[in-house]
């Protein structure tokens, strides 16, 4: 099938995705209270809130909504509200746990510090008493939170900048424009299929954008450089075929973007199932990230390149 004459049907999946988080936002937003940082999954990175992790070990498996339940109950004693809860499990299951996200009620260090301590003391000896120093938190101010997500906001438009400089000295500005469409797709896809998912947007969320920003500019520019090779025969003409010269780009590169793709996804997908918590957050977002790299690359770079 031509790849560049039919980019209306490449472009409805990634449409009906985008549709389909918007949905979820707005439903999860609207029963939570209007609280949409929530629904879209903002971890404590860059929304600030505090993150309580209690050890429990292999009770936390076997009676997790009792533990869930009673923790929670605690914690909201003190006039906060539980919004995030995770089950935590360890290679070493003796060091289990369950982890609960709060919004920090103040934007008074020292008043957070002294709050987290009275729900830490409560649930070391109040509910937990039986097993020693089993709970830890870690708090991020608002200040902070807003400083780390303009700063990620910065290195996101620089990378992108600075892609799109390399695109046009390098091929054309059409190239540039088509590359830098293509990468914007993977990020709106990466965020859209990450709250789909119901993964934290985090630093480590970032970290994958950035390394998906990377990965997937290289299979775009292979194709573009077999593009530039095909026309090379064809200059001076009147009437270039760009769409043919695009779908034959892409067919002659598409062993290797399809073998490239599947060998990294496979290399990360063990990375998610047995890797930590802290790794699958990263991870997760790569792999649903090299899916929508993969897709941009061959079904929406070319095409744009070619219209324009």
């Amino acid at each position: 099938m031509p790849i560049a004459k039919n980019w209306r049907y490449w472009i409805i999946a990634p449409v009906v995705i985008l549709v389909a988080a918007i949905i979820l936002i707005v439903a999860l937003g609207a029963t939570n209270g209007g609280d949409y940082t929530d629904a879209v999954g903002i971890g404590i990175d860059f929304e600030g809130g505090t993150m309580v992790t209690v050890t429990i070990g292999q009770d936390a498996i076997d009676n997790y909504d009792y533990h869930v339940a009673r923790i929670t109950e605690a914690i909201e004693k003190h006039g906060v509200v539980v919004s995030y809860k995770q089950l935590q499990q360890a290679e070493n299951v003796n060091e289990t746990s369950i982890s609960f996200r709060y919004k920090n009620i103040s934007k008074n260090d020292d008043e957070i510090a002294a709050l987290n301590e009275e729900i830490r003391e409560e649930l070391n000896n109040s509910l937990y008493a039986e097993i020693k120093d089993n709970v830890t938190y870690e708090s991020i101010g608002a200040t902070a939170a807003q400083d780390l997500l303009s700063k990620s906001g910065i290195a996101l438009a620089v990378s992108l900048a600075l892609i799109l400089v390399y695109i046009i000295v390098r091929f054309t500005p059409a190239s540039g424009i088509a590359a830098i469409i293509a990468l914007v797709h993977d990020v709106v896809m990466m965020f859209a299929l990450t709250v789909i998912c119901r993964v934290q947007i985090n630093q480590s969320f970032v970290a994958a954008i950035i390394t998906i920003v990377a990965y997937s500019i290289n299979n775009t520019i292979i194709i573009f450089d077999r593009c530039r090779e095909n026309i090379k025969p064809l200059k001076g003409q009147k009437d270039i075929p760009y769409r043919e010269i695009g779908d034959a780009s892409v067919r002659e590169n598409m062993r290797r973007s399809v073998f490239t793709t599947l060998t990294t996804l496979i290399t990360v997908a063990f990375l998610a199932i047995f890797g930590s918590d802290t790794i699958r957050e990263f991870c997760v977002p790569i792999i649903l990230g090299l899916v929508a790299g993969f897709y941009s690359s061959v079904l929406l770079a070319t095409p744009v390149w070619a219209g324009l």
